[in-house]
């Protein structure tokens, strides 16, 4: 399997940072995405401060991407996977919702 991974990305309307990981079989006959999100709150809680820095979001998405390398050639079983990080349940559903309307 390959993994090409985007830049994570920042919908300030919404205060939420997602990012997308495209996963090919290796003939590249099979592909998958991962649509991963995580609120500005979440970062606040995990982070125990308001304002971060590029590089410690950077260094939280390294860690979810390799949770999702970790899951194996089943990624390719769906189309799309959704990963939501967020401190409420309301919040949770507000980005799994983001998330649906970037399956473009």
């Amino acid at each position: 399997m390959k993994f090409k991974e985007q830049n994570l990305k920042n919908d300030f309307s919404r205060d939420i940072y997602w990012t997308q990981i495209y996963v090919f079989s290796d003939d590249e006959k099979l592909v998958s995405r991962i649509l991963i999100c995580a609120s500005y709150e979440f970062f606040c809680n995990l982070l125990k401060k308001t304002t971060f820095n590029e590089n410690e979001l950077e260094n939280w998405k390294k860690e979810i991407v390799k949770k999702w390398v970790d899951k194996g050639d089943n990624l390719l079983d769906k189309d799309i996977h959704y990963d939501v990080y967020s401190t409420t349940e309301e919040g949770e559903d507000n980005g799994l919702n983001f998330l649906k309307s970037l399956e473009i």
